[in-house]
């Protein structure tokens, strides 16, 4: 299975600092997650069942299952599926600790009454739970849009899922979409070219569109490829826990990412006012992409990366005063970077972008 390549994308607030504080508050999501969130509508659901499985009257389900034909509404607000819950799944490299989970959740209600019994949920990669926090009945963001729920314990591991609850479709005041981002997915292309031979966009997020625009595509800001997602989501239905690529409905979801962002406990790195400011040497560009220049008056015999978890991405034996060094291997995110010249260590900020 490969890694969920992942970095820093929201550094919410710190945890209140002293001279003793040695940890930072952070929430982490997939670097190529867009800014172009969705939820889970069931109308491409609609026209593939129409179009591609031919399921058109007077059939009732799509051929040879018990599939209704069409499906109305969303499938993780009004719930017409009967599904229980749906998890984002997330592999780390090493092991981190995680205190929480960052949630939007798009046009949701909730009764107050509810309060207590709808819940976001880590479980381990066998579905057992290791922590809990109730979804509030208010959803006012804490910041970003995002809500912050934190789980009662510290978990430390490596792998494991995010989940949230989903209540049945005759729930009195319980109406929550899961903001996502998504794609859609046919093995057979018959919906890819029955909506490509009318003009329209598959697999493809066009942002920025005007739609009240005389000409809406004069207006696009912005194009996602939204087919990058390494792994499908999970649901639960029937008590059991399903990939959405294994489902006769959510299938077309499978390359779908849902925001569950995990808030994770980091050491830091260093204090603010211990990041020199020495300007014997220069890094550019900042932030930087595939090559960084470097330029000292001292030799820099050594230059070290360390990504937001403190761990060391990179190291390279310079020798020299001037460099263009190849960092298109570092994952995107903020690092920090020391460089040893025979006068000691001097620090610098860098972003990868």
């Amino acid at each position: 299975m490969k890694k969920l390549i992942l970095t820093i994308a929201l550094v919410f607030a710190l945890l209140q600092i002293n001279a003793q504080t040695q940890y930072d508050t952070i929430v982490f999501h997939p670097y190529d997650l867009s800014e172009c969130p969705m939820g889970l509508s069931i109308y491409y659901h609609e026209d593939k069942a129409r179009y591609c499985d031919s399921c058109i009257p007077p059939l009732t389900t799509l051929p040879g299952t018990t599939i209704p034909c069409y499906i109305d509404g969303s499938v993780t607000g009004r719930n017409q599926y009967g599904v229980q819950g749906v998890a984002q799944p997330y592999h780390f490299d090493s092991t981190v600790t995680v205190i929480g989970i960052a949630v939007k959740i798009g046009n949701g209600s909730l009764d107050p009454s509810l309060n207590g019994t709808v819940f976001f949920r880590i479980m381990d990669e066998g579905f057992n739970e290791l922590g809990q926090s109730s979804v509030y009945p208010w959803q006012t963001p804490d910041s970003n849009g995002y809500k912050r729920h934190w789980f009662s314990n510290e978990i430390s591991l490596r792998d494991f899922y995010l989940a949230g609850d989903i209540l049945s479709y005759n729930q009195h005041g319980f109406n929550i979409n899961y903001l996502c981002t998504w794609s859609l997915y046919d093995s057979t292309g018959c919906l890819e070219n029955l909506l490509t031979s009318r003009g329209l966009p598959y697999d493809t997020i066009f942002v920025g569109i005007n739609y009240d625009n005389p000409d809406p595509w004069a207006t696009v800001t912005d194009t996602l490829i939204a087919c990058r997602f390494e792994e499908s989501p999970w649901l639960k239905k029937d008590n059991k826990w399903v990939r959405f690529a294994d489902d006769p409905v959510y299938n077309i979801f499978q390359k779908t990412f849902i925001e569950f962002l995990p808030i994770l406990k980091v050491q830091r790195l260093s204090l603010p006012e211990e990041i020199s400011n020495d300007n014997t040497i220069k890094l550019y560009p900042n932030p930087a992409e595939n090559t960084l220049n470097i330029e000292s008056q001292e030799i820099i015999k050594e230059i070290e990366f360390y990504d937001a978890l403190g761990k060391k991405a990179k190291a390279i034996t310079l020798n020299r005063k001037e460099a263009t060094i190849d960092i298109s291997s570092l994952a995107k995110g903020n690092y920090v970077v020391n460089l040893i010249t025979d006068k000691g260590k001097i620090t610098k900020k860098l972003v990868v972008k």
